[in-house]
């Protein structure tokens, strides 16, 4: 995505796609986390093939907090050289949340997609 960015009524810089991104970061983890279990690092790698970049300071806050939201789960798991990560799923209340969200993320786009090519 184009760094694109406009100001605001104070007269700074906000960045469109920053707050474009922080809109749906939490559906896309959620829908990530709808294909099976993943530790963190393939999390942040599939939605950086979708060209979304989250830093671990945007990501583990996030993840925390739906995780005590009741949106993930997580199980502990140790490999075979004794490295220990953190493996998160989708919950059933993630995947009803993560349903809604793409339906409302479907009217909203076609609402935006109207007027933008009216």
């Amino acid at each position: 995505m184009d760094n694109l960015g406009q100001v605001d009524s104070t007269g700074k810089t906000d960045n469109f796609e920053t707050s474009l991104k922080k809109g749906v970061i939490e559906m896309l983890i959620l829908r990530v986390l709808g294909s099976g279990e993943h530790y963190s690092r393939e999390i942040t790698q599939q939605l950086a093939k979708g060209g979304i970049i989250i830093s671990d300071g945007t990501f583990y806050p996030l993840i925390n907090r739906m995780r005590k939201d009741g949106l993930v789960n997580y199980k502990i798991v140790e490999d075979s050289s004794g490295v220990i990560k953190k493996y998160y799923s989708i919950s059933p209340q993630g995947q009803q949340q993560l349903a809604q969200m793409q339906q409302l993320w479907q009217k909203f786009s076609q609402s935006i997609n109207l007027i933008i090519n009216d």
